[in-house]
């Protein structure tokens, strides 16, 4: 069952990938240091925030819009990574089940290169 108490978009720069070669024509980058825009979603509600993960061994932060630590909800997250020059629309889960907080859902269309 995936039924997330928490869902994060990290917006991220993503482009294709110069080693990809012609083995691997669709592979991309993705940003995974630095620091971006990041949604974060609890309890039905968005929030706007920041990631930063300051070098590839370094723990993940995930920031709110005061820059402080986001508190999450026990139980499960789900992560979603969009370019940084993409859209996400999203709308407040309609559907509660018994002990369940209802969450947002996510929603974005298909990422194909003609959008990076």
């Amino acid at each position: 069952l995936i039924a997330p108490s928490n869902v994060v978009v990290l917006m991220a720069a993503i482009s294709p990938d110069p080693f990809g070669g012609v083995d691997n024509p669709g592979a991309v980058y993705v940003q995974s240091t630095g620091k971006n825009l990041a949604y974060l979603f609890r309890d039905g509600n968005r929030y706007r925030g920041t990631w930063h993960k300051a070098h590839g061994s370094s723990h993940l932060n995930l920031l709110d819009e005061h820059r402080r630590p986001f508190v999450f909800n026990p139980g499960q997250t789900w992560i979603e990574v969009l370019p940084s020059n993409g859209s996400m629309v999203w709308a407040p889960s309609t559907r509660t089940q018994p002990a369940m907080v209802p969450w947002p859902r996510v929603l974005h269309g298909p990422i194909s290169p003609t959008h990076w």
